[in-house]
This record gives structure tokens, sequence and C-alpha cells, in this order.
């Protein structure tokens, strides 16, 4: 149980991470047309199937983005209040978080399907993971910016 306990978690706070970010940032609409491109690049949407497949996929993100703040949003109050909380309190967290997740599921597979319609079950599934793919192209490049505000300066050699 904790080990499963400890995936979730861990799967939890990366889909967290990039949501937030996304959310956070002013240069959101710059983050979703690099995404837009990402998606359509992989994809090579025909005029016709882009179409189709933009309002399909946008209704996608906006179910899953509301599913993940409503974890974060359940998880985060009962963080804040950890030392308060009971064991009977943290078990109805987790199932609340792992119903959470089932919907989300529910929805990846209502969407697929949906997606399927449009694209065929492979391009449908290449959306799937170009967004994962996505995520960890954007974490990565976040990363790197950190590093090199973080990198210290060389001052220049004074004579």
């Amino acid at each position: 149980m904790k080990t499963y306990l400890t995936l979730f978690f861990g799967l939890f706070m990366a889909f967290i991470t990039t949501s937030t970010y996304a959310q956070q940032r002013p240069d959101r609409e710059k983050i979703k047309a690099l995404k837009i491109a990402h998606l359509n690049d992989r994809l090579e949407l025909s005029t016709e199937e882009a179409k189709a497949f933009w309002p399909v996929y946008d209704s996608f993100e906006k179910k899953v983005r509301e599913i993940r703040r409503t974890q974060f949003q359940s998880y985060r109050k009962k963080v804040k209040n950890s030392e308060n909380t009971t064991d009977a309190e943290a078990e109805e967290l987790f199932d609340k978080l792992m119903q959470l997740e089932t919907n989300r599921i529910d929805q990846l597979k209502k969407y697929f399907a949906e997606f399927s319609a449009i694209l065929g079950a492979k391009r449908a599934l290449i959306v799937l993971h170009s967004e994962e793919e996505f995520k960890r192209k954007l974490l990565r490049e976040y990363g790197r910016m950190q590093h090199k505000r973080q990198a210290p300066k060389e001052k220049p050699n004074e004579k």
C-alpha cells in the first residue's frame, strides 16, 4: 500500500507541477501555442481533421485541468494542517484523490475514443504520448532556465 501511495504521490506531483507552472506564468499563452505547434507537428493534421480535433482536444484539456485543480486543492488543504490530520482523515483524502484519479482515467478513455473517431486509434495514442512528451520537454527547459539563473557569473578580468 505504501508503494502505491508513494507512486501515486509522485505521479500526482508531476501532473500538478506542470499544471501549476502553466497557470502561474504570464507566458501561459506562449506555452499553449508551443503545445499546439508540438501536437500539430506530431499529428500532421489535415484541415478537416484540425477542424474536428481542436474543439474536442480543448474540451479534453479543460476537463483534465479541472480534475487536477480539484486534486491539488484537496491535497493542499490537508497538507497545510498535516499535524492535525488523523489517520482516518488521511485515508479519506487518499480515497478522494483516488476517486479523482479514476475520474481522470475515465476522461482519458472517453476522449481517446473521441480522438480515435477523428484521427484513428494510432494517432489518438500519439495525442496522449505527445502530451507527456511536451510536459517533459517543458520541465527540461524550465530546469535549464533555472540552472542558468543560478550559475555563478564570472567577473571580467580587471587590469
